[in-house]
This record gives C-alpha cells, sequence and structure tokens, in this order.
C-alpha cells in the first residue's frame, strides 16, 4: 500500500499525512533523483495551511510502500491550474539541497582563507564535506538537514581543502567520486517515526543485499528487459587537468598498453585540484571506467521486492539468444516508479562497465 506524508525539512519531523492521485521518483547511486507529486485538494486542508504544507526547501515529500520509504524530495516548486482539484508539486532529494549548500568552514570570518588538511579515507573526506555544512555555519539561516553521517574507514589519502574555491557538497564530491568513491543517500523513517537519510559511502560502494530473479521462465515475475552496449566513452589516454595556468598547469595522465583499442583520448579539466596524486589517481580512475563499452540492463521488478540502489541483482538465463545462460550478478545503479506495482531498476556491473 502507497502512502505519502509531508514532513519538516530541517528536523525530519513527520507533519501530515498527504492525499496525492499520482507521486513519480527516481534514485541513482553516485547522483541526485527527482520527483513529481500531484496533490488532491480534497477539502482536507484550509489554503492557509496549503501554502504551509507546499513552503519551497522546508517541507520534504515522503512516499512509502508498505512502511519502507521509497523516494523523499523537497518541494522546490509547484503548479496550480484554476479550477483543477489538484497540486503539482517539483521535488529534489539531499542532492539538489547540496549542490546549495557550501562545504568550507563558515564559522570562520573571511571563510576564502580557510583550508584544512586532512589523512583520512575518500568516503570520510565526503563526509567531512557534509559535515561541515552542518556544523560550520551561524545558526540563523538554519543549517540542519535530517541526515545521518557515520565515521567511515579505509585507506586514508590525504587532501587539502580551500576556502577560496567556495565548492559546494555536491561539488566535493563530484572530485572524490572522479577518484573511484560511490555515494548513496538512502532515505528511511528513523526510530523515532522522523524521517532521515542515511549517507552510505566507499570505493564502489554496494549493499549487502542480493535480489535474484528468473529471467526466462514461464512466469519471471520481472518485465521489460532491454540492454544496451555504447562504446561511445571507451578511453585508452586519460588526462587530468589541474590548478594552475598555461605556464604552470598541472596535469598527470594514464593510458593502456598493449590493448584492443586504438589511441582514444580523454581529457577532463579539475581546475580546483592542487594535489599531483589526486589528479593521478583521477586520471587513473577514469581509465579503469571507461576501458571498454559500457554496458546497462534495465527491467521492471515488483515494487515490493524492495530493490534500492547499491543493492545487488542476479538474473538467470537459459536459451536466451544474445544473454549467455547461467546466473549475473550486477549492481543497481538507479531505481524509479510511480504508484504503480512495479518499478524500473537499471543495473550495471561493478566499474561501470
Amino acid at each position: 500500500m502507497f502512502q505519502a506524508f509531508v514532513c519538516d525539512a530541517v528536523t525530519g519531523e513527520k507533519i501530515d499525512t498527504l492525499p496525492v492521485s499520482a507521486f513519480s521518483w527516481n534514485k541513482y547511486l553516485s547522483a541526485g533523483g527527482s520527483g513529481e507529486a500531484s496533490v488532491v485538494l480534497d477539502g482536507t486542508h484550509t489554503q492557509a495551511q496549503l501554502g504551509d504544507l507546499f513552503r519551497h526547501w522546508r517541507r520534504i515529500f515522503v512516499l512509502e510502500y508498505n512502511g519502507q520509504v521509497l523516494y523523499g524530495g523537497y518541494v522546490v516548486s509547484h503548479t496550480y491550474s484554476l479550477g483543477t482539484s489538484i497540486l503539482k508539486a517539483t521535488l529534489t532529494d539531499l542532492w539538489g539541497l547540496l549542490s546549495r549548500r557550501l562545504a568550507v568552514d563558515l564559522s570562520v570570518p573571511n571563510f576564502e582563507k580557510w583550508k584544512v588538511t586532512r589523512n583520512v579515507s575518500l568516503a570520510q573526506h565526503a563526509a567531512d564535506a557534509l559535515l561541515r555544512a552542518l556544523d560550520t555555519a551561524p545558526s540563523d539561516p538554519d543549517p540542519r538537514i535530517p541526515v545521518t553521517v557515520p565515521g567511515f574507514g579505509g585507506t586514508a589519502v590525504s587532501r587539502t581543502w580551500h576556502g577560496y574555491h567556495a565548492q559546494t557538497v555536491d561539488e566535493v564530491w563530484r572530485l572524490l567520486m572522479d577518484e573511484g568513491l560511490d555515494i548513496s543517500l538512502e532515505p528511511r523513517w528513523i526510530g523515532n517515526g522522523d524521517f532521515d537519510w542515511i549517507m552510505r559511502a566507499g570505493p564502489e560502494w554496494r549493499s549487502s543485499t542480493t535480489h535474484e530473479f528468473f529471467a526466462t521462465v514461464t512466469e519471471p515475475g520481472i518485465s521489460d528487459f532491454s540492454t544496451v552496449y555504447d562504446g561511445s566513452r571507451i578511453t585508452t589516454n586519460a588526462a587530468r587537468l589541474g590548478e594552475g595556468s598555461e605556464q604552470d598547469m598541472l596535469i598527470r595522465t594514464n593510458r593502456t598498453l598493449g590493448g584492443i583499442f586504438p589511441r582514444l583520448d580523454r581529457v577532463t579539466a579539475s581546475k580546483s585540484v592542487s594535489n599531483v596524486n589526486q589528479l593521478a589517481a583521477m586520471a587513473t580512475n577514469d581509465l579503469y571506467l571507461f576501458r571498454a563499452s559500457t554496458s546497462q540492463w534495465e527491467l521492471k521488478v515488483p515494487v515490493a521486492a524492495g530493490v534500492k540502489p547499491g543493492d545487488r541483482v542476479t538474473l538467470h538465463f537459459d536459451g536466451d539468444l544474445v544473454i549467455p545462460d547461467g546466473f549475473n550478478t550486477r549492481r543497481v545503479v538507479s531505481v524509479s516508479g510511480d504508484m504503480s506495482e512495479f518499478m524500473t531498476i537499471r543495473l550495471q556491473p561493478a566499474g561501470g562497465l
């Protein structure tokens, strides 16, 4: 059973139920998702109450299925046509807010002079960026976000973050993801019934959950399976351009030796990066990610299966004309749906191929 709620975007407190006639949503691994909700004007709420429920950036709409959260998103805009009984809200998840939140220490005067060097894992660098956005700012406007940020271990790397780069959390995360980090923001209800996101992160991060489906039996329980193979991004010579001018620009490259492909260059600007080791790691990760054709599987599965970004799905094929027989396990990189009993998932092997 689907049910929609509105929550406070600062505390996560559940405020009210929402009478919705439609609610579409999508979630991605290592990227932001969006949603759209159609709220029925059934007389339950007064005009003043509706104004409060649709307060942009201060309200989060949440869709659940049998008690499990499918999606939560900030209200960023809404539309109404005179004479209709529907208010349509456009939603963005936490990634949308983090593209508007600086990952610098705003508690110090002249934040452009601030810098910090940390020798921690890539995942902890990402967590630090989010914590700075939460904890190092004046209390008005309120910087709080309903999010749980655990500590992260792993191989330590030294990185220096500079205030004069004025990077948002989203920008910091993209730099770290260019080194191979994956980030997942999972929406959920917490113990007291409030809403929050929990941050998961790690190199090629995946959850511990695997779902299994038989794709070629008489009644497989899945539908609309398709696959796309794309060689347009294959790279055999990757370069990253770092901080500096044409006189002293930092450049690091990596290339594939003895491969089956010709030289295919990929040049990416990372002008805020002044650490040569970081640039080298980015070039190496580019070469790894784009070492061969990409392949993405898409299919529909029951919402009740509870598939989430970062989970693994094992599909069994037998007698298909293209897919080899046997079990194939891939990672879920996106999930999308509405208020039907099926949702669409997209799968890629680890490493994006």
